[in-house]
């Protein structure tokens, strides 16, 4: 017999809360994993891992030592995602009409998206030539100098704009 067992044997049958509190610290890092893997979300395993221990809470189902308690447990977790699986994995229907709003709304944010690109680019080569430019008036270790502060202030620039997308 293992201690989630015992510690589920205590709080089922001796009413001990800490037995249970055993089990969630015990136990919940294993079951939200395994639970990932079942419904590919973290935030819903960790909701039906928090469905598991309430049903062992208000519920106590028996345990008849069949298996190991952990077998057991992530097996009634395994059966809560099911029918959570079940119960909101149906296929949602939409309009065409809503269908062609996202379309148009997909189209306009790539369209956005593509503008700034180019006005970016633009910019970018008009600031290539004033440098260019400006470069050939200059020479030796002044000219090194001025070209690397100008690819400083490009990358600069691109960490910036990076960053606010």
């Amino acid at each position: 017999m293992d201690n989630g067992a015992s510690s589920y044997r205590r709080f089922r049958d001796n009413g001990d809360v800490h037995g249970l509190d055993e089990i969630i610290i015990e136990y919940s890092d294993g079951l939200i994993l395994y639970l990932t893997s079942i419904v590919g979300n973290i935030q819903m395993a960790e909701e039906l891992a928090e469905d598991t221990f309430v049903l062992l809470g208000t519920k106590k189902p028996k345990f008849r030592e069949k298996s190991s308690f952990k077998t057991w447990l992530y097996t009634i977790g395994r059966n809560i995602a099911i029918d959570y699986l079940r119960k909101y994995s149906k296929k949602t229907c939409i309009s065409l009409e809503e269908t062609s709003e996202m379309i148009y709304d997909e189209i306009s944010v790539e369209e956005d998206y593509f503008k700034k690109e180019r006005q970016l680019t633009v910019d970018t080569e008009h600031v290539n030539n004033d440098v260019q430019q400006t470069s050939k008036k200059i020479s030796g270790l002044p000219r090194i100098l001025f070209r690397l502060r100008h690819y400083q202030i490009i990358l600069m620039r691109i960490v910036i704009q990076q960053g606010h997308r």
